[in-house]
C-alpha cells in the first residue's frame, strides 16, 4: 500500500522535527560548528618533528620570489607614473583643478611603487 502525502499527519501539526527525528537547523549549524572547532584544534595540537639539514633551499626560493614580485611592482608603478604623466599634460589644458591634483596623486603613487622594491632591499 502507497501513502500519499495527505494520509500522513502534516496537516494536524506533526513534525518530523518536533519528534525529534531529525535535528533541528540551528542544532545542525552547531555541530558543525563543534566537529570544525575540534578539528582545527587536532590541527594545531599536533606536531611532526622536521628533520631540515639547512635553510638554503628553502629561502633561495623565497628571494626569487620576493625578486619577481619586485619587478612586477615596479613595471606597474612606471605605467601607472606615465599615466599620471599624460593625465597631467592632459589636465594642464582644463580649467579644473581636480584633475590636475588627481593626476599628481598617481605620479606621487607611481613614484613609490617604482621606489619600494629598492627601499626594501635596503632595509633588509
Amino acid at each position: 500500500m502507497i501513502r500519499k502525502r495527505s494520509d500522513w499527519k502534516w496537516r494536524k501539526g506533526w513534525s518530523i522535527i518536533r519528534k525529534g527525528i531529525m535535528p533541528k537547523k540551528r542544532d545542525s549549524w552547531k555541530l558543525k560548528i563543534q566537529i570544525a572547532a575540534v578539528c582545527l584544534l587536532l590541527s594545531m595540537f599536533t606536531s611532526l618533528p622536521v628533520m631540515a639539514s639547512g635553510a638554503g633551499a628553502v629561502t633561495a626560493k623565497f628571494n626569487i620570489l620576493q625578486e619577481i614580485v619586485a619587478t612586477v611592482v615596479s613595471s606597474i608603478g612606471t605605467i601607472i607614473t606615465l599615466w599620471g604623466l599624460f593625465e597631467f599634460g592632459n589636465a594642464m589644458q582644463t580649467q579644473e583643478g581636480g584633475a590636475q591634483s588627481q593626476a599628481m596623486k598617481r605620479i606621487s603613487g607611481g613614484l613609490v611603487m617604482v621606489i619600494a622594491p629598492q627601499l626594501l632591499l635596503l632595509f633588509k
